[in-house]
């Protein structure tokens, strides 16, 4: 279960050279915040490409990407995703939902996301951002923000 607003734009903005912050639990994360409105930039496409390409190599025999439905362009990113997984195979499923955060929390399937409040509440979770970032994405701009403030 894929928090498809959540990791997309933190791939985005690793891409741009935008500021990515790494958590205390080690999770990567955006200060783009989607709230109500989504615009795709030049970098979702690559973005797309490569969190594909990572499922493939870790081996994920299926995923579903869960899209906020009241956020405006949900439809449009749900329609490239699909056709760029046709495009590779891949398989992927993509919903429309009112509230992606309260489903991935209860799914029993592996949470991938990097909202805090998503991770307290599921039961398992993968940080696929870092694990992207990290192998594809060297050159991305982190800032820790360590225990105690260092």
């Amino acid at each position: 279960m894929i928090d498809a607003f959540n990791v997309i734009t933190t791939v985005e903005v690793a891409l741009s050279g935008g500021v990515v912050l790494e958590g205390r639990d080690g999770c990567f994360r955006d200060i783009a915040g989607v709230h109500g409105t989504y615009r795709q930039v030049e970098e979702t496409t690559p973005a797309l490409l490569l969190l594909g390409t990572s499922l493939c190599e870790l081996e994920v025999a299926s995923c579903c990407w869960q899209l906020d439905q009241p956020v405006s362009n949900s439809g449009r990113l749900r329609q490239q995703l699909l056709k760029i997984s046709d495009q590779y195979g891949w398989g992927y499923r993509a919903e429309l939902i009112p509230n992606p955060d309260k489903v991935i929390s209860q799914s029993k399937n592996v949470a991938v996301s990097s909202d805090s409040g998503v991770l307290d509440a599921c039961g398992w979770w993968f940080n696929l951002v870092r694990h992207l970032v990290e192998s594809k994405i060297p050159q991305a701009w982190i800032i820790p923000l360590g225990a105690g403030g260092e």
